[in-house]
């Protein structure tokens, strides 16, 4: 049940030595699948750390068995004087059912269904067709080994709806024929470069998720502004990627997962083990973060300028409509080809009335020579924090001092807010879309929008309270332990390593009546 409620489920049912569960209705979640597949891991993970301690002190083994299916369900209400209990039948709560009883003692089975709204953020093995009782047909059958890869800030963004991706088709076509280049075997380095906000991360995001890559594996890593001191920061977790080397891995594990992987390949390719295994250790020396790759042929350079004037004028309708009195806020917004700054810009106008409506369908509230739009994003931004309620501003300073991303248990550590008030702040700043919720498992973890959404908050620390927070960031750290406080850093000049019965969740859509 705790599990069930970590990831907002409702648990609805407990029948003797089982529950049942809903995620995604009577509470709505887009997610609902995702949250109900990381429920079950982490009921099989706890479960099997209870069973071990069982197994030793009183030679009992214990089991349990989770099925999930997705799909819509009536939900009832029983309502009475002190309560509500909620219900759920129908087809997708029989097959859900079914599911669990089909599955092996300590495994999840789930369903196409489910599966289909979770791919990519879960690891599955499939069964195959499955005779199930009550159905005409066999059903296809997966079996939940694991949760995939964490959603990156662009991925986050992409749920919520990116504006249209224009303007860069000389910039792709250049990705294209390096690609072929390095598919022909003649490997190759590109640079991307540009101002903060111009569009680089997104212009990675839609090659390396266009057609042109479907046959490629594609391997992601990331650096920060603050990582200078670390040696190969910026592909440390590459190989971790590609060895599929978790946070919770000891060293006899990441040298299992590589020596494995690498001779599995090539025994030749043994002597690269003790450079990998070095580079999967998380090296912390200081050494310059300068290349000398420009000299290379196999290197090129991309440079992103502002977006051209047509591909602004698109952008601007999308985000803020058609009406006729935009066009003067339009026309004074079009030399700006940054897409970054005309996001915040908007947002900005609408934070202060300036703008009413929603996306696409705006219109003003005020004369546009009465409008102050900065002159650079970082002013923008700055201007949008100072306007946060003290909490707030307070909670986005701590979770900047933590680094780009901010796992919860850490954030809620040193955020000196009570429960209810640490929540309703995260939400507002979700809404404000300064953080997004990027991890749900095996933690909560929020990332920042944007590099300089994290950078703004960071540096109106003054050095005082910068030192206080680093100090209790390492204080929850070391309290957490590794399992928990494994992706957490420390910003500023570097980054600071860590220290050392059957249940039945389903997913479903609310139809039925209150």
């Amino acid at each position: 049940m705790e599990a069930v409620h970590r990831y907002e489920g409702t648990v609805n049912q407990v029948m003797g030595d089982g529950i049942m569960a809903l995620f995604g209705a009577p509470l709505a979640h887009e997610d609902h699948a995702v949250r109900a597949c990381y429920a079950a891991l982490r009921m099989q993970d706890e479960v099997k750390r209870y069973a071990a301690e069982i197994q030793r002190t009183a030679g009992a083994p214990i089991h349990i068995r989770v099925g999930l299916n997705s799909g819509e369900v009536v939900v009832r209400s029983i309502g009475g004087d002190l309560h509500m209990d909620y219900t759920a039948v129908g087809q997708t709560t029989h097959l859900a059912a079914r599911m669990e009883q089909m599955a092996m003692p300590g495994s999840v089975l789930l369903t196409t269904d489910t599966l289909r709204l979770a791919e990519g953020y879960v690891q599955v093995k499939a069964l195959g067709p499955v005779p199930v009782k009550g159905l005409p047909e066999p059903v296809d059958v997966y079996e939940l080994t694991g949760a995939g890869q964490a959603r990156t800030r662009l991925q986050a963004a992409a749920i919520r709806g990116l504006t249209r991706f224009g303007g860069r088709d000389s910039e792709v076509e250049h990705l294209r024929r390096v690609l072929t280049l390095a598919g022909d075997g003649h490997g190759q380095v590109v640079a991307i470069v540009g101002e903060a906000g111009v569009g680089k991360s997104r212009l990675v995001y839609e090659f390396t998720h266009s057609h042109r890559v479907q046959d490629r594996l594609v391997l992601e890593a990331a650096s920060v502004s603050y990582g200078n001191a670390t040696s190969y920061l910026p592909v440390i977790e590459l190989p971790k990627s590609y060895f599929k080397i978790g946070d919770r891995d000891d060293h006899r594990e990441v040298r299992d997962k590589v020596l494995g992987r690498v001779l599995g390949l090539d025994r030749g390719l043994e002597p690269l083990m003790a450079p990998l295994l070095s580079l999967c250790s998380w090296s912390t020396t200081a050494r310059s973060t300068k290349h000398r790759w420009g000299r290379k042929t196999s290197y090129s350079q991309l440079r992103l300028d502002s977006l051209p004037a047509e591909s602004t004028a698109e952008l601007l309708e999308a985000l803020l409509g058609l009406e006729p009195g935009l066009a003067p806020l339009k026309q004074m917004l079009l030399k700006r080809g940054n897409a970054f700054f005309l996001e915040e810009t908007i947002r900005t106008l609408v934070e202060t009335k300036a703008l009413v409506g929603k996306r696409g369908a705006y219109r003003l509230t005020r004369p546009v020579d009465a409008l102050q739009v900065p002159a650079t994003v970082q002013t923008i931004l700055a201007a949008r924090i100072d306007r946060l309620p003290a909490e707030e501003k307070q909670l986005l300073q701590a979770a900047s001092a933590i680094g780009k991303d901010a796992p919860y248990p850490i954030l809620a550590a040193i955020a000196e807010q009570p429960e209810a008030g640490l929540q309703k702040g995260l939400a507002h700043l979700q809404e404000a879309e300064f953080l997004y919720e990027t991890r749900l498992f095996p933690d909560l973890e929020y990332t920042f929008k944007h590099a300089l959404t994290h950078d703004v908050p960071y540096g109106s620390l003054l050095g005082e309270r910068r030192r206080q927070l680093h100090a209790q960031i390492v204080a929850a750290m070391e309290r957490l332990g590794p399992a928990r406080a494994a992706r957490g850093s420390v910003g500023e000049s570097g980054r600071v390593p860590p220290p050392g019965g059957g249940s039945r969740p389903m997913t479903g859509r609310r139809t039925g009546r209150r």
